[in-house]
């Protein structure tokens, strides 16, 4: 009898001992199992980031490299808009002079730009905002004399603003957009030294 109450005794200390390992061994199991699903979930999701080359976060466009391309644009269109106007309604031949050569040069720094645009997904204005239509609307009610001073002194205040873009486009910008306004900031350095050389030349009064 004793040795039944003694076997039974250590089976149940052994079936006791058994199951508390099980659960552990179960437990653990459980825990290396869920880091395991873990890791798998978190490899998975790298796998569908995609992987962006240093060259190509320098080639995409930030808000600002946007920006700067629909205000240049913008501006760009003006100077071409104004100049058509200008080269019928000015009365100094070099305010004549200095038109044809705005809506030259600045149509073509206009379709290069656009190209770069065109490449980046990024719209390019097919015509001007509200507020560039208004300048160009109040200045094409003025001829002659009081023409010329209008725009010429337009010109004075665009180029400025654009020399002071650009610089800054060509330190920080995107490398298309660097090489675009460092290409194009030498013309329009010209633009406005001819603006201020006019502007001696137009009379005030």
């Amino acid at each position: 009898m004793k040795k039944r109450i003694v076997l039974a005794t250590v089976l149940g200390i052994s079936l006791a001992t058994s199951a508390a390992t099980f659960a552990a061994d179960s437990k653990q199991a459980d825990k290396q199992s869920g880091t395991s699903k873990a890791e798998k979930k978190a490899a998975e999701k790298a796998e569908k980031k995609p992987v962006v080359s240093k060259a190509e976060k320098q080639a995409a466009f930030n808000k600002a490299d946007k920006q700067f391309v629909l205000n240049t644009a913008q501006n760009g269109l003006t100077e071409v808009k104004l100049g058509e106007v200008a080269a019928k309604q000015a009365a100094h031949a070099k305010v004549k002079e200095f038109a044809e050569k705005m809506v030259t040069e600045h149509s073509k720094a206009n379709e290069a730009l656009q190209k770069i645009a065109g490449e980046k997904g990024i719209t390019f204005p097919a015509d001007l905002d509200a507020k560039h239509k208004s300048l160009v609307e109040k200045l094409s009610k003025l001829n002659g004399k009081q023409f010329d001073r209008g725009y010429i002194d337009q010109m004075i205040v665009d180029h400025k603003k654009a020399v002071n873009s650009l610089e800054f486009e060509s330190e920080v910008g995107n490398p298309a957009l660097k090489e675009w306004s460092t290409s194009t900031l030498p013309a329009v350095k010209e633009h406005l030294k001819l603006a201020k050389d006019i502007d001696k030349m137009v009379d005030k009064n």
